[in-house]
């Protein structure tokens, strides 16, 4: 007995009919050994108005959420851009380039930035699991 398994995205309407398509086509593929093909044709169902409204709701949705991540993610850049000005404001790098030990400021630089960066991502991964224990393992799905 063969078993196929066909993902499919539920947003769309083409999705499902594609996606049994396809899986149709691997089995005669399969059973077949050769490369015949199934031509379908797909003819969706025109959409009512309650569905173009929610569609309408929700393209504002994604509209309003790109452009809140647009101006928040703006920030990072501007924050670089500050650390620069005040850096050639304050002259400190030439107060850096003077000194003799340079090789090793650079060096233990470049360990503190590796850890600091590398603590980020340890410490968000470390966070679902430890919500996970204090909720009793309510957070996972499909966890007994």
């Amino acid at each position: 007995m063969l078993w196929v398994l066909g993902w499919f995205d539920n947003r769309h309407y083409h999705s499902l009919p594609t996606a049994i398509h396809l899986t149709h086509q691997a089995i005669l593929n399969a059973n077949t050994n050769s490369t015949k093909r199934v031509n379908v044709f797909n003819h969706p169902l025109n959409s009512t108005a309650d569905e173009k409204t929610q569609e309408y709701l929700e393209s504002g949705t994604d509209l309003t959420v790109a452009i809140n991540t647009i101006m928040a993610l703006s920030f990072v850049p501007a924050s670089f851009v500050v650390f620069l000005i005040a850096e050639r404001v304050s002259n400190a790098k030439h107060l850096q380039v003077g000194t003799a030990r340079k090789a090793l400021e650079c060096l233990m630089l470049a360990l503190f930035c590796v850890l600091r960066f590398a603590y980020i991502p340890c410490d968000l991964g470390g966070v679902g699991p430890g919500f996970d224990y204090i909720l009793g393992g309510q957070l996972l799905v499909g966890h007994d």
